[in-house]
């Protein structure tokens, strides 16, 4: 067992996240069920950014790109890209 420091973070998720509407349609998109765990990863990302997918290098502030959102994320870029269309049009 490692005897270095952790840090958890938490994310809050209504206990009926699966059954809302924009959960739902996102299911019915292809890759759909990807597109979920992509965003609750994603969600993960700005848990210490105040919900922004941004990192900090000395005084600059540096949005995320899609191919950064890939590498953290560990999806390919395609459905990064995806997933922002969709969440994007959802948004609107």
């Amino acid at each position: 067992m490692s005897t270095e420091n952790k840090r958890f973070y938490w994310i809050k998720l209504r206990e009926n996240f699966f059954q809302q509407e924009t959960i739902d349609w996102l299911m019915e998109q292809e890759n759909g069920s990807a597109y979920i765990v992509l965003y609750l990863k994603m969600c993960l990302l700005t848990a210490n950014t105040s919900g922004e997918l941004i990192r900090t290098i000395g005084n600059m502030t540096i949005p995320y790109e899609p191919k950064k959102i890939s590498q953290k994320t560990g999806f390919d870029i395609d459905t990064v890209k995806g997933v922002s269309r969709v969440l994007c049009k959802s948004i609107q």
